[in-house]
């Protein structure tokens, strides 16, 4: 999602019609493709936006007031794109790790974004009814 918007949905699109190996080789190589990259400021802002969605119901009013206060500085970035994240976001993500140890969702827990970056790639196991060959 922060390397664009119309990729992520691309790739979502193309993981809810996927059903054979060779479907899931080529969402592979999209995902690989993409990863490499710049990121897009204003799609990173979108993404810690849409991560706030996951706790604004649940956060205490502190951890709100603290989120905002980080993502304000995030949006005062003045790059338009870049391969390593400002000091800022780094900041805001590792916020949102904190809340989503206070507050977890199981949805997140499993966000690329947040597991190490050698485990982006590895796919559960399927039942063989999910896959044809």
């Amino acid at each position: 999602m922060m390397k664009g918007y119309k990729s992520y949905k691309s790739i979502q699109a193309s993981l809810k019609t996927a059903s054979s190996q060779e479907n899931y080789k080529t969402i592979y190589e999209q995902i690989r493709s993409i990863k490499s990259d710049p990121f897009l400021h204003k799609d990173v802002i979108n993404t810690l936006e849409h991560l706030w969605g996951y706790f604004k119901g649940k956060a205490h009013p502190g951890d709100k007031k603290q989120f905002f206060i980080l993502l304000n500085r995030c949006r005062q970035q003045p790059v338009i794109s870049y391969r390593y994240f400002p000091e800022d976001v780094r900041y805001t993500l590792a916020f949102i790790s904190y809340l989503l140890e206070t507050y977890p969702d199981p949805y997140l827990l499993q966000s690329t974004l947040f597991l190490p970056q050698d485990e982006w790639h590895t796919l559960p196991d399927l039942p063989p009814s999910k896959i044809r060959s």
